[in-house]
C-alpha cells in the first residue's frame, strides 16, 4: 500500500471512530433519534397500508356501480359513483367514477350532465386511456339532446385526434348522420364519402351509402 492510500485508510479510520465515540457518549440522543426514525417509519406505513386500503376500496365500489348500471340500477350506481367522487377527489378512480356517471346520465337521458361529466374527462391533458371513450361519448351525448352540429364537431375532434382507434369507422359515421341532421349536406357527404373510402366492405361504409343516397332524395 502507498504512503498516500495509508494516510487515506487511517483519516478514515480516525473518523469513523470519533462518529462511534460520539455515539456512545451520546447514548440518550442517539437512542431518541433511533426510536423517533422508527416511529416515522411505522407510522409512513400505516398511511400508505390505509391509502393503498382506500384505493382498492374505491376500485371495488367502482366495479359495484358499474354492475348497478349493467343491471340498469341507476339510482344506486349514481349514488356510489357520487361518494367516490366525493371521498376520493382528484384520483384516478374518481375520474372514472366522472366517466361512469356520464354513461349512467346517457342511459338516464340526462343530457347536461352526461356532457358535463364527459367533458371532464375528454379536456383531460395527456394521452390519457378514457380520452378517446369521453370524447365519443361527448359526442354521442350532444346527438341525445338533437345538438347535431356541436355532435358532428365534437366527433369530428374524435377522428381528427384517434384515427386509428376501433371506434374510428362508427365515430365517422356519426359525424357523417349528424350533419345530415344538422342539414350541413356537403359535410355530411365528405365525412361518409371518406368512410366508405376507408372501409369500402364493411357495415359502416353500407350504412354511409344510405345516409348519401336519404341526402340525394331530399
Amino acid at each position: 500500500m502507498s504512503v498516500k492510500a495509508e494516510l487515506k485508510e487511517n483519516i478514515l479510520a480516525t473518523k469513523v471512530e470519533g462518529v462511534v465515540k460520539w455515539g456512545i457518549d451520546h447514548r440518550p440522543l442517539v437512542l431518541m433519534a433511533a426510536v423517533a426514525l422508527l416511529a416515522s417509519v411505522l407510522i409512513s406505513s400505516v398511511f400508505i397500508l390505509r391509502a393503498k386500503e382506500r384505493r382498492d376500496l374505491n376500485w371495488t365500489r367502482l366495479a359495484q356501480a358499474q354492475s348497478y348500471l349493467a343491471q340498469k340500477q341507476f339510482a344506486t350506481a349514481q349514488s356510489i359513483l357520487e361518494e367516490i367522487q366525493k371521498t376520493a377527489p382528484n384520483t384516478t378512480e374518481a375520474l372514472h367514477a366522472a366517466y361512469t356517471l356520464g354513461l349512467v346520465s346517457l342511459e338516464t337521458k340526462n343530457d347536461a350532465a352526461a356532457i358535463n361529466a364527459f367533458s371532464t374527462v375528454a379536456n383531460l391533458p395527456g394521452n390519457h386511456p378514457l380520452r378517446p371513450l369521453a370524447l365519443s361519448n361527448l359526442g354521442y351525448a350532444y346527438e341525445q339532446k338533437k345538438d347535431h352540429r356541436l355532435a358532428a364537431q365534437t366527433l369530428q375532434r374524435f377522428i381528427d385526434q384517434y384515427a386509428d382507434h376501433f371506434l374510428a369507422a362508427r365515430t365517422q359515421l356519426s359525424v357523417g348522420r349528424n350533419w345530415a341532421l344538422a342539414g350541413d349536406k356537403e359535410a355530411a357527404t365528405k365525412a361518409l364519402t371518406q368512410l366508405i373510402d376507408l372501409y369500402p366492405t364493411s357495415e359502416w361504409a353500407k350504412n354511409a351509402r344510405v345516409i348519401m343516397d336519404k341526402i340525394k332524395t331530399r
